[in-house]
């Protein structure tokens, strides 16, 4: 149990501050939470401050990865804040986020997603036939076709980008589309030369600094 507030987390007010007093390392929370931070975060922090937003943007970033997230009480110590508070900055982020996909179209196209990978990897052994897919496996007319016939017909490269799709659907599943777009536009930013990152940080500012003056 957390009886102190970790000293770091007031004087830097970071998601890397927050998320070491919480002893979360998982990058993938990270890279989230700081996208949910800045697009999903400015209504708590008009009422709650940063603190109590970002151990929020954490929470709800472990649950949209589905990671362990922070245990609530240490959450409620490390963020100042009482349970009743915390939970409502994070509603307040998630009313700023589409919601995730329901939980069973998020299992079936994980389950197509596992057989496709099935059958790719037969095709790459050089196997002839399909691999025998569960009776759960979701009824898919693409999947069934490439079980009836010999794999040795199979275009690998064609499977190779339905698996992506896949993974990209799966990904929008699990974040919600407006996240998931949002996370694929900040990583294009840092893969942009620096010049076009500072443009682009000023326009975000802009949007969020005139989001702020709305509420």
């Amino acid at each position: 149990m957390v009886t102190h507030k970790c000293q770091s987390v007031t004087e830097r007010s970071n998601i890397e501050a927050v998320a070491a007093a919480l002893g979360c390392a998982d990058e993938r929370v990270l890279e989230l939470a700081r996208v949910i931070d800045e697009h999903g975060g400015g209504g708590a922090r008009t009422l709650y401050g940063p603190e109590v937003t970002l151990v929020a943007a954490l929470r709800v970033a472990s649950e949209r990865t589905d990671c362990d997230g922070p245990d609530p009480e240490e959450a409620c110590a490390v963020g100042d804040a009482d349970p009743c508070t915390l939970a409502h900055a994070e509603t307040l982020i998630e009313r700023e986020l589409s919601p995730r996909a329901s939980a069973e179209t998020y299992r079936s196209l994980r389950r197509r997603l596992i057989a496709i990978t099935e059958i790719l990897a037969a095709v790459e052994n050089g196997r002839s036939n399909a691999p025998r897919l569960p009776p759960s496996t979701p009824t898919d007319p693409a999947l069934l076709a490439l079980t009836s016939r010999p794999l040795e017909t199979v275009d690998a490269d064609a499977l190779r980008a339905h698996r992506e799709r896949l993974e990209t659907d799966l990904d929008v599943a699990r974040l919600g589309v407006r996240l998931h777009a949002l996370v694929t536009e900040a990583r294009a930013d840092e893969s942009t030369p620096e010049a076009d990152q500072n443009e682009r940080a000023e326009r975000h500012q802009v949007a969020r600094e005139r989001d702020d003056r709305r509420r």
